[in-house]
C-alpha cells in the first residue's frame, strides 16, 4: 500500500496481480456486501487458488485495508484558494464514494488512517482550510465535524435499520394525540411521515449549516478586536 514489499516475501503468481485482487474483491464487496468476502471466495471469484492470494495478501484485515485505499483514489482539490468551495466539493466526494461502494462505510468507522490515500483525502481538506484563518486545531474539528456529518447521514440512507420515523398509518391512528401534547413537534412531525426521503436534499441541507457556521467564525475572528494595555 505505500510501496514498499517485504524482500523475502514470496514470489508473485503467474497470471495474478495485487490490483486484479483488488478490483474483484471491490467487485464482490459492492455486489454482496463485506459478509460474502472470504479469502476463499475471492480466490473463487478469480480462478485460483486460495495460496495464490496469500503471496500478496498475508490477512484477510490486510486486504480490507488495501480495498479501502483503493477506492479513495485521488481525492478532489480543484477548487484551490476557496475554502468554501473545496470544503463542500470534499464532502460531496465522500458522499458519492459511499454511495458507489456502501461497504466503505463500515471500514471508516471501524478502522484508524491507515493507507497512503485515505490521508490524501484528510490532507486536501486541511489544505483547504489552512489558509482561511483557523488554528490547526479549529482546522482539526472542521474537517472531522464535517467528515462525522457526511458519514452520519450516509448511514441513515444506507444501513438498514428499524425505522423509528412515523409512517402515514402510524400518523393516522397517533396524530391527534401527539398534536394535543406537542403541537409544535406534531406539525414536524406530520411532514416527515408524508414526505419522500431524498438524502441528497437533507446533505446539502445540513452543510450549508456547517460551512455558514464556519464562514461565522472566521468573520468573528476576523474583526475581533485587538487587546491594548492601558
Amino acid at each position: 500500500m505505500w510501496g514498499e514489499r517485504d524482500a523475502k516475501a514470496r514470489g508473485p503468481k503467474p497470471g495474478l496481480t495485487l490490483e486484479a485482487i483488488l478490483s474483484a474483491a471491490v467487485t464482490l464487496a459492492d455486489r454482496e456486501g463485506l459478509p460474502s468476502l472470504s479469502m476463499q471466495r475471492l480466490s473463487s471469484e478469480l480462478g485460483f487458488s486460495t495460496m495464490a492470494l496469500y503471496r500478496y495478501v498475508e490477512r484477510k484485515d490486510d486486504l480490507l485495508d488495501l480495498m479501502l485505499d483503493h477506492v479513495m483514489a485521488a481525492p478532489p482539490t480543484s477548487h484551490v484558494g476557496n475554502w468554501r468551495a473545496a470544503l463542500e466539493q470534499w464532502a460531496l466526494a465522500e458522499w458519492t464514494l459511499l454511495r458507489t461502494h456502501p461497504w466503505v462505510l463500515e471500514l471508516v468507522s471501524n478502522r484508524g488512517i491507515v493507507g497512503p490515500n485515505r490521508m490524501a483525502w484528510l490532507a486536501a481538506a486541511f489544505a483547504a482550510m489552512t489558509p482561511a484563518g483557523l488554528t490547526t486545531e479549529e482546522v482539526l474539528q472542521t474537517v472531522m465535524a464535517i467528515d462525522r456529518y457526511v458519514r452520519g447521514t450516509a448511514r441513515d440512507a444506507l444501513v438498514p435499520t428499524d425505522d423509528n420515523r412515523p409512517n402515514e398509518a402510524w400518523w393516522a391512528e397517533h396524530g391527534p394525540f401527539v398534536g394535543g401534547r406537542f403541537p409544535t413537534l406534531a406539525a414536524g412531525l406530520a411532514t416527515l411521515a408524508t414526505r419522500i426521503e431524498e438524502p441528497e436534499t437533507e446533505l446539502a441541507f445540513g452543510l450549508a449549516l456547517i460551512l455558514d457556521g464556519i464562514e461565522s467564525q472566521l468573520a468573528r475572528k476576523a474583526i475581533a478586536p485587538t487587546r491594548t494595555h492601558e
